[in-house]
């Protein structure tokens, strides 16, 4: 339990660096070019989105059925 847990933080963590590209929104920076180096970091996010999440939801199905949950 612990471990999944821990794969449910990660997971959100990783959605979490979504907000980096916030300020860069409202900036109005649109030229990849010439954009700083954090806003880069926003687009990790997708990772999270769409391999952690999923990955985390399928195990804690998998464990529910398991321990015979309701």
């Amino acid at each position: 339990m612990v471990r999944l847990r821990r794969a449910a933080l990660v997971a959100g963590l990783v959605m979490l660096l979504g907000l980096v590209g916030v300020p860069g929104i409202l900036m109005g920076i649109d030229d990849m070019d010439n954009a700083p180096a954090w806003t880069f970091v926003a687009g990790v996010s997708w990772a999270g989105t769409y391999l952690l999440f999923p990955v985390w939801s399928l195990r804690l199905a998998g464990q529910d059925r398991t321990e015979g949950g309701s």
